[in-house]
């Protein structure tokens, strides 16, 4: 009875101490905390916050040590139980595999580290292999084993034989010879083994996979066996859609970005047309300083398109346009002295900028208002006419002419006359499009803002030559009587910083090297249009 006392005793302050000895402790799940595998021998300890710290001093509960994988795989290997059963997936409370809203996936080794990312997947069943998951998140706990205890000795009470005495004999002494080789003890009969080679199998390697992707370990089906080779390779990385449903792996594909200013000279803008400009539906407009601060506010705003007139030298009326497709010709109208831009995706000396096809844009229109006509062989022959005589905009005639026995109009004023509100009926002409990268991407804007698509604020690094104006206009003047071809501006505070040293050193400042600020400072360029 004392002896079955002390067994319950002991054995209740082992289970009342197994939660606090463990470091950390124990989740408490609806197993306690820890979960044995079918292989038998195997035990899945939960705890942590979910994120692995290989330096840090994990210990398995009180009566549990910590295997390593060599012993996992050994454990493994000697068992006759193991079964198509998860080793922690939807088990004792989990939600899959999360509990307490916490992603706990790998099962981590005593020789796991970085390096290695040997684990034992939540996931996986309890006869799959080490897997390799180099993560430092999702940390689900440790392997343990349980301590091998050996049973008390018992003590027979000692009893005294008789003493009695046996006469001494001596036996013969023989000496034996042998030419035979010795047997190692260890040694057994040998069998004959045929080695298997692994078969990689990738779909079951896939269902390893989850939602954190990374590299598995490959499953073979067969394993290798008796010396046989290994899977070669042994790993696999795992891509989109690998995993179950619970756990998929997701691998976010990276959006080109579409950065506007990409174009650090500023020549990223053609003209649309001239004395024509975006229709008053779905546009913004407001008073700049200069068609500079149009592009640039067309820029900021994310659209390709806006129309400016010069007022004076201080400034003009810009419009933005809202709608993306406001830059087709049936948006734009006739207005004398507007013109309309469209920023391109990159510089216009770059040769996949700007088409230099022509584009069909109207059947059975032609030009209207005043117009030059010609007779000429084939369409090639009208838009070389219409290249000459700097207009990106022309009708033309395959099987027919006008009254007048011509078949390629172009206008006189500009292109809305070719555009739709302008054009006219004429069966069997087409009006076209050519934009010759050298006739609409010739185009000088005084002062370029850079930097314009990207967020927050900008200033030219380096050294500076500063002065206190009234005005944009000003810190540019002061900027063109040093020469220089950059500056920064504060509107709020009147402030101008002119960039100096050579114009190689003015565009690493204000360009590779801009200092980002949180003060209202931009960065303008000096295209000096007027010494071209």
């Amino acid at each position: 009875m004392i002896i079955v006392a002390l067994l319950c005793a002991l054995s209740y302050a082992q289970t009342e101490d197994r939660e606090s000895s463990a470091n950390p402790p124990l989740v408490d799940d609806n197993c306690g905390g820890i979960r044995e595998s079918t292989c038998g021998g195997i035990f899945y300890a939960v705890m942590g916050d979910g994120n692995w710290d290989p330096n840090y001093d994990y210990r398995c509960p009180s009566g549990y040590v910590w295997m390593s994988s060599t012993e996992y795989t050994t454990r493994q290997g000697e068992s006759a139980t193991c079964q198509s059963e998860s080793a922690y997936y939807n088990q004792c409370g989990w939600a899959g595999y999360e509990f307490n809203s916490i992603a706990r996936n790998y099962f981590r080794f005593e020789d796991s580290d970085t390096s290695n990312g040997w684990s034992a997947h939540s996931g996986n069943e309890d006869n799959i292999a080490v897997t390799t998951d180099r993560v430092l998140t999702q940390f689900a706990g440790l392997v343990c084993a349980q301590v091998e205890t050996t049973a008390p000795e018992t003590t027979a009470p000692e009893t005294t034989a008789p003493e009695t005495t046996v006469p001494e004999t001596t036996a013969p002494e023989t000496t034996t010879t042998t030419d035979s080789p010795t047997m190692d003890p260890s040694s057994s009969p040998s069998t004959t083994t045929t080695a298997v080679d692994c078969v990689a199998d990738n779909d079951l390697t896939r269902v390893r996979c989850t939602s954190a992707c990374g590299t598995v370990s490959i499953i073979g089906n067969p394993e290798a066996a008796n010396g046989g080779a290994l899977c070669d390779p042994n790993t696999y990385d795992c891509q989109h859609g690998d995993g179950d449903r619970e756990s998929m792996c997701t691998i976010e594909e990276e959006e080109e970005e579409t950065d506007e200013t990409f174009c650090e000279t500023g020549d990223n803008v053609k003209i649309k047309c001239q004395n024509c400009r975006l229709m008053s539906s779905n546009i913004e407009k407001s008073d700049v300083e200069s068609l500079g601060h149009c592009k640039a506010w067309a820029q900021m705003s994310g659209v390709k398109c806006f129309s400016y007139l010069e007022i004076d030298q201080t400034g003009g009326q810009c419009r933005i346009a809202v709608d993306p497709n406001a830059c087709a010709d049936e948006n734009l109208q006739f207005k004398n002295h507007f013109d309309t831009y469209e920023i391109t995706n990159g510089c216009c000396e770059d040769p996949d900028v700007v088409d230099d096809s022509k584009v069909d844009v109207l059947e059975n229109k032609t030009c209207g208002g005043k117009l030059t006509r010609k007779n000429v062989k084939n369409l090639n022959k009208c838009a070389k006419q219409a290249k000459k005589k700097g207009k990106s905009m022309f009708s033309f005639s395959d099987d027919g002419v006008d009254e007048d026995g011509n078949n390629c109009i172009l206008p006189k004023k500009g292109e809305s006359q070719c555009m739709i509100g302008e054009a006219v009926d004429a069966v069997g002409f087409t009006v076209y499009r050519y934009e010759d990268k050298n006739l609409v991407c010739g185009l000088c804007i005084d002062y370029t803002m850079m930097h314009a698509s990207s967020s927050g604020y900008h200033m030219c690094a380096g050294s500076t030559s500063n002065s206190n104006v009234e005005s944009f206009h000003e810190c540019a003047s002061f900027a063109d009587s040093l020469r220089a071809t950059y500056f920064s501006y504060r509107a709020d505070k009147g402030k101008c910083q002119v960039a100096t040293g050579s114009e190689d050193e003015q565009e690493e400042n204000c360009i590779a090297s801009v200092e980002s600020t949180n003060n209202e400072w931009s960065v303008w360029k000096v295209n000096y249009c007027s010494d071209e």
